[in-house]
């Protein structure tokens, strides 16, 4: 890694996001060009969870148990005339019970080891009638059981942070131009006794120009150029670059219902022999439509996506999710989720799964719902169920996983 790409991928986000917060912060005592809106709300949840394949495993490898959470949340907005500022923090807790492994002996999860911890922050500042500034941070902050071996719990530490800034421009009625910077920093710290993988760790930066126009107050168009330079510091076979340029369309149907869809052509180069270069197409559509008491989202994806953790592949993956939230009244909520994805590898895996000879092709299904009763003005009480599977030709990747939750939430603090 050259000093330049260095100072760019450490310093100078890191500047950023000291300065930001001391920014977003003084927003807040700022007096307002007009009216100004402030809310501000903390609650605490408490949530039963049983999960009967925690680490994903294969049939027959499975890890089952019981575990209690703690959910912290706070969430404040504020909005004026040219200032737009959210900030929202969700932390979780977690106790786990006694486990049943198919494995073999039950093990320790080390209870007082885990926990999460998320940030997020979004800042809009109008700078004049013709430009926006927008800048939004994410952080996690996770330790907590990742996978199992024969004879020892692993745990995994990640420390997440995705920041971007954009800029806005309106050249005139009906043209807008975007430009945007972002950069990202992946680190993750395993227990001392697990085995190494440190090449998890990644950087990038992310450059973003768009162009729209907007035919209507219905519709618009838009061209889009994106550009991600992502790089592994403990494994730089893995560095690679991503071209992607596209146009959208999206069109507001009537005050309920919104399509969008986008098209165009990814080109991946690595930067090493260790694995070929490949330009493929993507797409993405989103429907949303929302009525008096319901909400209903659907989308459809295709793309050449990076492959999850312990994995040093790529896939290209098609995914179908959906999701109905319905008010049945004040105090009733209901919400349905369900999911489908197809991944087709670029490469044989060689790692304990054994490879086929052939390269590997998942299909998974998942399907979830919930349902939040309002006890009291500031109470309320839920239950979730979720099913996920995956099927693959390498019985190695394939698995079952049901969880489960009853739990509450106390609104302490809302104004």
């Amino acid at each position: 890694m050259t000093q330049s790409r260095v100072f760019t991928a450490v310093r100078w986000p890191f500047l950023l996001r000291l300065l930001l917060p001391l920014f977003a912060a003084t927003t807040i005592f700022l007096p307002a060009q007009t009216a100004c809106v402030k809310n501000f709300e903390a609650e605490v949840g408490a949530d039963l969870n049983y999960d009967d394949n925690l680490f994903y495993s294969y049939e027959g490898s499975e890890y089952s148990t019981w575990f209690f959470s703690v959910v912290p949340k706070l969430a404040y907005n504020r909005e004026s005339s040219r200032l737009n500022f959210k900030f929202d923090y969700k932390g979780q807790g977690d106790v786990y019970f006694a486990g049943d492994s198919q494995l073999g002996p039950d093990l320790d999860l080390q209870t007082g080891n885990c926990w999460s911890n998320y940030f997020n922050l979004q800042l809009g500042y109008q700078m004049t009638n013709r430009l926006l500034l927008r800048v939004s941070d994410q952080i996690d902050n996770t330790n907590r059981p990742d996978f199992m071996t024969l004879d020892e719990m692993v745990f995994g530490k990640f420390f997440q942070n995705n920041l971007a800034a954009e800029l806005d421009y309106r050249v005139t009625e009906r043209l807008e131009l975007t430009i945007g910077y972002g950069n990202r920093f992946l680190d993750y710290t395993e227990s001392d006794d697990s085995i190494d993988h440190d090449f998890i760790d990644s950087r990038s930066h992310q450059l973003h120009a768009a162009a729209t126009y907007y035919l209507s107050a219905m519709t618009n168009v838009s061209g889009h150029y994106r550009f991600n330079d992502t790089w592994f510091p403990e494994d730089p076979l893995l560095d690679y670059q991503d071209t992607l340029i596209g146009a959208a369309i999206r069109h507001q149907v009537n005050d309920q219902m919104f399509l969008r869809g986008e098209i165009g052509l990814q080109d991946r180069q690595m930067e090493y022999d260790f694995r070929d270069s490949d330009s493929t197409w993507y797409f993405q559509t989103e429907l949303g439509i929302q009525r008096d008491r319901s909400t209903i989202h659907l989308g459809f994806s295709r793309d050449l996506s990076q492959a999850p953790n312990y994995s040093r592949d790529f896939y290209v993956d098609y995914a179908l999710v959906g999701g109905w939230e319905w008010e049945i009244s004040y105090r009733d909520m209901f919400r349905i989720d369900a999911g489908v994805r197809w991944n087709e590898f670029q490469m044989l895996p060689a790692d304990f799964a054994h490879p086929t000879g052939e390269l590997r092709t998942d299909v998974g299904y998942m399907v979830g719902a919930g349902y939040e009763r309002r006890l009291q003005e500031h109470f309320l009480v839920h239950a979730k169920y979720q099913y996920m599977t995956r099927g693959s030709n390498n019985e190695y990747y394939e698995f079952n996983k049901n969880t489960f939750t009853v739990g509450c939430r106390y609104v302490f603090f809302k104004r």
